[in-house]
């Protein structure tokens, strides 16, 4: 477990008042210890003690309008009050942004055999589902029915619901172990490439519609409902082929080719 003091003395910059400071750092030992707890009781190999040294030089950024973001190389862990339309973000959402964020500081950066280089599609999925995992886990029933309704999975349910795919074909430790590890080659020993390319496929086509418009995330899901109704069907047509992929995977034919 993580002490309350090794969180406190995180460096913070760009926060308007220090009570918001306070109680972005209450809920990031919440998420911490609950995410240590989660690796601990999994039996996931991981180096607790690299963690603890990271803690030492991480900084909080408040960064408003746009995304909130862990960076890798500088150790700083962005988060935002408001969204591209300056508009204030709800407490649910900060935290689930929150979340997120830390779950992706909790990965090694590998430099030349790292899921988030080759498959950050499945990386960013993964910890979305692992974001609703830990959120069940300190926020509650309110907090889960918020996060049913309101967000559901990195881009929409759709992705969520790959997840749960690729969790009961290939198993939750399985795939926690090799998200963890964030090894490339490791991964790939779990779900053939052929799906994760897929997966990347689907991602960056809607990453392009998501800048192309610069939009919240709940704006652009109902403008892929209405008026970017071409565009929702080329999605349709890429998750459709992810989970028949998905469908379609036989682990023992697989292995004995």
């Amino acid at each position: 477990m993580f002490s309350k003091e090794s969180i406190n003395n995180i460096q913070d910059f760009n926060f308007p008042n220090q009570d918001i400071v306070n109680n972005y750092k209450k809920i990031l030992e919440i998420v911490i210890n609950n995410l240590s707890s989660l690796i601990y009781e999994r039996n996931i190999e991981y180096d607790f003690l690299q963690l603890k040294e990271k803690l030492k030089s991480m900084k909080l950024v408040c960064r408003n309008r746009t995304n909130p973001e862990y960076d890798d190389k500088f150790n700083i862990l962005y988060i935002s009050l408001t969204n591209q339309l300056d508009e204030k973000l709800t407490d649910e959402d900060q935290i689930i942004f929150l979340i997120h964020e830390v779950i992706h500081s909790f990965c090694p950066r590998l430099e030349t055999d790292s899921i988030s280089d080759r498959y950050y599609a499945f990386e960013e999925f993964f910890t979305e589902y692992l974001t609703f995992y830990i959120l069940r886990r300190i926020g509650g029933i309110k907090l889960e029915r918020y996060y049913l309704k309101s967000k559901c999975g990195y881009f929409n349910q759709q992705d969520h619901n790959i997840i749960l795919k690729l969790k009961e074909k290939f198993g939750f430790d399985n795939l926690l172990t090799n998200y963890f590890n964030n090894s490339a080659m490791a991964l790939e020993k779990i779900i053939p490439k052929d799906i994760l390319n897929s997966l990347q496929i689907y991602y960056n086509y809607f990453i392009e519609i998501y800048e192309r418009y610069n939009v919240p995330l709940k704006r652009l899901n109902e403008m892929l409902n209405s008026e970017l109704i071409k565009q929702n069907l080329v999605l349709q047509n890429k998750i459709n082929r992810i989970n028949e992929k998905i469908d379609n995977y036989n682990f023992i034919t697989t292995h004995l080719k």
